[in-house]
């Protein structure tokens, strides 16, 4: 009998990652990530470098201080 092309592999756990260690790894890429995007929009607060007014600095700092919605 042939195996079908689609049909799910068996899961071993030697083989596949279990749940909580695949959220630690793209946990840890993705805050790391985030982390050096915050450095790079902290470069923009430069005023010898950028021109912003107080309207626009706050339009772009206001979602930062909404609570994360889980």
């Amino acid at each position: 009998m042939a195996k079908e092309k689609n049909a799910p592999k068996a899961k071993t756990e030697t083989s596949e990652k279990t749940r909580n260690e695949k959220f630690v790894e793209l946990a840890e890429i993705r805050v790391s990530k985030t982390l050096r995007q915050i450095a790079m929009i902290g470069n923009l607060s430069d005023k010898s470098k950028y021109e912003y007014s107080d309207k626009e600095f706050s339009r772009f700092t206001m979602p930062c201080s909404v609570p994360w919605i889980r």
